[in-house]
């Protein structure tokens, strides 16, 4: 994978998980509730802020599972402050809690990245790299290689008959006469 192709598996991910954010602002909006709508706005400013400031490549040393771990704390503060702002009298009952598992499957990353930063993560797609450029000229050497020998097969070969047509044709040599 080339490096603009993981940029933007860095942004486009985290920003399309934010999309939900401005689509309830206007919802808000249109209940006329707009201070819940800022406040909705504001977490989608700062995910996407958080996004493409804190961003792996611009923090290279850095484990990538801890620059994550920063968009996942916004993405649930938001989800929460929504909750709340959504059903005020309902907040702290037990069965809004049951919806807290779908926030699992954000930590899957946690346990995939490890310790991974940036560089890490580019090395070893350079090395990966690397060993398929390796392949490829290794393929490409042994098509010239056939080449090569071909063609010194058939100069060899085109030799062998010169030499021949050479000894065949000589002149015959003078007998003397006795």
């Amino acid at each position: 994978m080339s490096d603009a192709n993981q940029k933007k598996c860095w942004i486009y991910p985290c920003i399309g998980a934010l999309i939900w954010i401005p689509i309830v602002s206007i919802i808000f909006i249109f209940q006329k509730n707009y201070i819940a709508a800022f406040a909705v706005s504001i977490f989608f400013a700062l995910g996407v802020g958080y996004v493409l400031e804190y961003a792996p490549w611009k923090l290279p040393e850095m484990p990538v599972r801890k620059l994550y771990l920063g968009y996942v704390a916004i993405f649930i503060v938001s989800a929460v402050s929504v909750m709340y702002l959504w059903y005020p009298e309902d907040f702290c009952k037990v069965r809004n809690i049951s919806s807290w598992i779908g926030f699992f499957p954000l930590f899957i990353p946690f346990f995939l990245l490890k310790n991974k930063n940036w560089n890490e993560m580019q090395s070893s797609e350079k090395k990966t790299n690397k060993n398929k450029l390796k392949k490829v000229k290794r393929h490409k050497k042994t098509k010239q290689t056939k080449k090569i020998q071909k063609i010194s097969v058939t100069k060899t070969a085109a030799k062998v008959v010169k030499k021949t047509t050479k000894k065949t044709q000589r002149k015959p040599q003078k007998r003397a006469r006795s």
